[in-house]
């Protein structure tokens, strides 16, 4: 698949998108909700995850052996959530 964004960046790491994208809550509490994106091999799991935590389509990937952990925080209405996603 290729960047909606245009840009080369090249394929990262889950661990690398993961960190990038981590926040710190502080003493603010935040809801943690944990989605598991199942579907059959070759029909995109991982590039949807990727799109939703890092903005952008990863230039190419691999196949995924085992599961590919994402995370990323979002604030809705003031109240900020962590959204941890395993395609």
């Amino acid at each position: 698949m290729s960047s909606a964004t245009g840009g080369d960046r090249g394929l990262e790491s889950s661990l690398e998108a993961s960190i990038s994208s981590t926040c710190s809550y502080g003493s603010t509490r935040a809801r943690i909700f944990k989605i598991i994106v199942i579907g059959d091999s070759n029909v995109g799991k991982t590039c949807l995850t990727y799109r939703f935590c890092t903005s952008y389509f990863p230039e190419r990937t691999e196949a995924t052996i085992g599961v590919d952990f994402r995370e990323r925080c979002v604030d809705i209405d003031g109240e900020r959530i962590k959204v941890m996603m395993s395609a």
